[in-house]
Parts: structure tokens; sequence; C-alpha cells
């Protein structure tokens, strides 16, 4: 025999030994409590689980009501930051427009100072003005006529300048360095 078994026996005149003896003389009795009491406990859990269903789905549709309100709080807030990141560019556009307006009138005043000076600069060191003796653009001096004249395209124009070795240099510095921005410049756009 078990040994739950022997110690109900000996505990026959106990609270056990009361249960142990309704047991085994109703056990349809006991049967039926057994599944009453099992009944109510499994009811109760499936009350239990049922009010646990049901708290969850309501946290689920709080969880995505939270989620859709959210989403349309970033879509609103996405469009805010592109209006005014838009708003910004469209601020420093205009700025650099401006910025650039200025400049190119600076340097267009600039280089209308430069044409006038070297203008004037021509117009006193033309080498007709310089040297009346040579003659005219088209060759007809005195010494033209005698062969002394420089015959062909090499001879000066109308428009020559004279310019001292100084300048001579200077223009020449300046060319190249001009011509070497620009090259600089045509590698750096492509």
């Amino acid at each position: 025999m078990s040994a739950f078994l022997i110690l109900l026996r000996t505990l026959g005149g106990s609270a056990l030994g009361a249960v142990w003896r309704f047991i085994t003389a109703n056990p349809w009795r006991t049967a039926a409590l057994a599944l009453s009491l099992i009944y109510v406990w499994q009811g109760h859990k499936i009350k239990v689980t049922a009010a646990d269903l049901d708290q969850a789905r309501s946290a689920l549709v709080e969880e995505q009501s939270g989620r859709l309100a959210d989403r349309h709080q970033w879509a609103a807030a996405s469009e805010l930051s592109a209006k005014i990141w838009g708003a910004v560019l469209a601020a420093q556009r205009l700025q650099f427009q401006q910025e650039k307006d200025k400049a190119d009138e600076k340097a267009q005043q600039m280089v209308a100072g430069y044409a006038a000076r070297a203008d004037d600069y021509a117009r006193r060191m033309r080498f007709s003005a310089l040297c009346p003796a040579a003659g005219s653009a088209t060759g007809q001096s005195s010494g033209a006529q005698q062969g002394h004249a420089a015959q062909g395209s090499d001879r000066p124009g109308a428009d020559a300048v004279i310019l001292s070795r100084a300048d001579f240099d200077i223009l020449n510095d300046n060319t190249r360095r001009l011509k070497a921005a620009h090259d600089w410049a045509l590698e750096v756009g492509q």
C-alpha cells in the first residue's frame, strides 16, 4: 500500500481520517464535488483569461492608435521641416544672389576703370604721337619713301602703343598668370 494510505489509516480519528472515510464511503459524491471544484476553478481561470484578453486587445488598440498618431505627427513634422528648410535655402539663395550681384557690379566698375586708364595710357603712348618722324600708319613718311621704314605687316599700325620694358614685363607676367588660372579653372570645371 502506498504511504499516503498508510498515513490516512493511522490518522483514522483525525480530520484527515474523516475526509478519507467520506471519500471511500461516497465515491460518486466525492467525484461530483471534485468536478464541481475543478469547473469553478477552471471557469474562474477562463474568466481571468478572457479579462486579460480583453485588456490586451484594448492595449493593442491604444497602441495602434498611438502609433497612427505618431505617424501623423511625424508626417506633419517632416512637412514643416521641409518647408522651413526650403525657406532657409531660398533665403540663402537670395543672399548669395545679392552678394554675387554686388561683386559683379564691383567687378564691372573695376573693369571699366581699368579700361578707361588703359585707353588713356594708350592715347598718350601711341606710336604715332611719340614718334611723329616715323610717319603715319600707312607708312607714307619721308623715310618710307626712302625705304628706311619697316615694310609689310611688321610695321606698327595706327593703334600701336609704346611700352617701357618694365611695363612689357608686367604685361607678360600677368598674361602668364591669367593663362595658368584660366587653364586651372577649366580643369576644375571638368
